[in-house]
């Protein structure tokens, strides 16, 4: 498995990087709502603290096994934690508290090696204009959603279904459609490839988010 995906992305030309996923809600500097809130955005010092704190929820919620309930725990922290503070000295040290759990979390847990996001098929050209696209969704711990859509980006047809990564890989099925992949961060690799549609066996780059 290993040695396929490595001749599938070198014969693209490919092997960099990682990225990062999307967080929880964002601090919001241009409408502060709470007193907490004001005061984190004219701090320097707190800014810089919540600048890391976001950090170390992106590293953890991408090795969480419940998402949805790691984002929640996350605004409850938001809200009975930080937006209790009454004083700067409680801003920071709730935010060192929480930055040092999550930092325990992270180091108790397995990294992934398949990101969520838009994933397109690439050669050692460029990108392949046209070709169908892979988005993926994390569903838990080593749990995905899978979308099979066509070169025009239309959700009508789309084929969808669950897979569980299995030590980098994973086989797919979705009614006729069967595939298998193979995972590097930001990169993943199709092959045996049948009944789903146009054809998707190659290598595949993961689009970055926007800023």
């Amino acid at each position: 498995m290993i040695h396929h995906l490595v001749h599938v992305l070198l014969s693209a030309g490919l092997l960099s990087g990682a990225g990062a996923a999307a967080a929880d809600d964002a601090l919001n500097c241009d409408e502060p709502g709470s007193w907490a809130e004001r005061t984190v955005c004219r701090t320097p010092a707190l800014r810089a603290l919540d600048a890391r704190l976001r950090q170390r929820r992106e590293d953890a919620l991408l090795r969480s096994d419940d998402t949805a309930a790691f984002t929640a725990e996350q605004r409850d922290w938001t809200r009975d934690k930080r937006d209790a503070c009454t004083t700067a000295r409680c801003l920071e040290t709730s935010y060192r508290t929480q930055i040092d759990a999550l930092g325990i979390r992270i180091a108790s847990s397995e990294p992934p090696l398949l990101l969520p996001g838009e994933y397109r098929q690439v050669t050692r050209a460029g990108p392949v204009a046209g070709a169908p696209v892979l988005r993926i969704e994390r569903r838990g711990q080593r749990r995905y959603l899978l979308r099979v859509l066509d070169g025009s980006d239309a959700p009508d047809g789309a084929i969808e279904g669950e897979f569980t990564e299995q030590v980098g890989a994973a086989d797919f099925s979705a009614g006729d459609c069967r595939l298998r992949m193979s995972f590097a961060p930001d990169l993943l690799a199709v092959s045996a490839a049948s009944g789903c549609g146009d054809a998707l066996d190659g290598a595949y780059r993961r689009v970055p988010p926007e800023p």
